[in-house]
């Protein structure tokens, strides 16, 4: 046996897959996962794994916050830099969730040529799209995206790599979206719940350790969640939600957590 079969909501395993979770009582949450994850996780444990950065020590004192506010970011787009607390912050981790066709990747475009016109630089990862696609989708918006460059990989190591050889290069990163990328590291599909535990991990590394902010898109299931771990909500330090009718003119992003934003407004 290769695989087991994993709660998403409580993490109980199942040698097969079964519609219910005995565990919990959750419907429809059991994935798949390759039995040997638990294996790579406990190597994590024991320190077999490479460091996308050096650790060090340091003290609350060393830490110039004056410094640091040179590194907020805001995308002038009023309604969105009010819900995420006034501004970003460098290495910050925000997942954008939302339906299909909700219209994640258009607001994505228009926070990207925001950012573009601050003469910031943003790598655009197309794990869904093609440039061509995305160009005429940027042509409708009348937007020109001059300081915008995609990336067009899904494999979370190949990113990496170029990220850390053009890490001066590059303010912002999205990542469009989550579900499509995949690491060497774990045998399973892309979008399994390993995967994607997996590939954030290794994008919360980059934020973190090279103070790169960054912006990953995310699906939502039928039933409302955000399609993967529920460990992904944990992880970042941003979650905002897209919604509204397809069908209507209005959308409705709304903030379930926020790491940076204020704490007197709810």
């Amino acid at each position: 046996m290769n695989s087991v079969f994993r709660c998403t909501n409580c993490k109980k395993t199942f040698t097969k897959w079964q519609g219910k979770c005995d565990a919990c009582g959750s419907w429809n949450t059991l994935v798949e996962e390759d039995i040997n994850i638990s294996k790579q996780q406990s190597n994590k444990k024991k320190g077999k794994t490479n460091s996308t950065s050096s650790s060090q020590i340091i003290k609350l004192d060393d830490i110039d916050l004056q410094k640091l506010s040179g590194n907020e970011l805001k995308t002038n787009i009023s309604e969105f830099d009010n819900t995420i607390g006034g501004k970003m912050i460098a290495g910050q981790v925000i997942l954008l969730a939302g339906s299909p066709g909700i219209g994640k990747s258009t607001l994505s475009s228009q926070i990207t040529e925001s950012l573009s016109e601050q003469n910031l630089k943003i790598l655009y990862v197309c794990g869904e799209e093609s440039p061509h696609q995305i160009k005429n989708r940027v042509k409708r918006l009348n937007l020109t995206h001059k300081n915008v460059y995609y990336l067009t990989e899904i494999n979370i190591d190949n990113i990496t790599e170029y990220i850390l050889t053009n890490q001066n290069d590059i303010d912002i990163i999205f990542y469009d979206s989550i579900q499509t990328l995949y690491t060497n590291d774990i045998s399973t599909s892309a979008g399994s719940i390993s995967q994607i535990s997996e590939c954030t991990q290794k994008i919360i590394n980059i934020a973190k350790g090279y103070n790169k902010t960054s912006i990953i898109i995310g699906h939502v299931t039928k039933s409302g969640d955000i399609a993967g771990p529920k460990l992904l909500e944990h992880m970042v330090d941003t979650v905002l939600y897209f919604e509204g009718e397809k069908r209507m003119e209005l959308r409705l992003l709304r903030v379930e957590k926020n790491r940076f934003g204020p704490t007197d407004e709810v």
